[in-house]
């Protein structure tokens, strides 16, 4: 494997770095998709490290935030999911469960830039 890796896109180049780099840390959406392994989520950043995602806030350890009422996006990387059962059930879910991530591979802000993160997923 090689030391750096260049990732292009169109002629340009997005990022350059050592593949633990660019694979945890990607610096942008296109870097994120293109390297694989992440789920983009699309949030609005509240305050600080809070961000909301489909009427739900979430506490995000680190990261560039976008500006609060900014539309942002943060990833997680598939093998960071985790499903556990829950003790309690509504009538609108046809399996109980949760969803949690481990980790927050990165943080999206509007500028495209991105630092590794944390998730708590004790929040909202």
């Amino acid at each position: 494997m090689a030391d750096r890796i260049v990732v292009m896109n169109a002629g340009r180049i997005e990022q350059i770095g050592t593949p633990e780099d660019v694979y945890e840390r990607p610096n942008s959406e296109f870097v994120a998709r293109f390297i694989g392994g992440s789920n983009v989520i699309n949030a609005t950043h509240l305050s600080g490290h809070r961000v909301e995602v489909a009427g739900h806030t979430l506490d995000i350890g680190q990261g560039n935030f976008a500006g609060p009422g900014e539309p942002m996006s943060f990833c997680v990387k598939t093998h960071d999911v985790e499903l556990w059962r829950m003790s309690v059930s509504t009538p609108t879910t046809r399996c109980r469960g949760q969803c949690g991530a481990r980790r927050i591979s990165a943080v999206i802000a509007t500028t495209s830039s991105m630092s590794a993160g944390r998730v708590d997923r004790r929040a909202g």
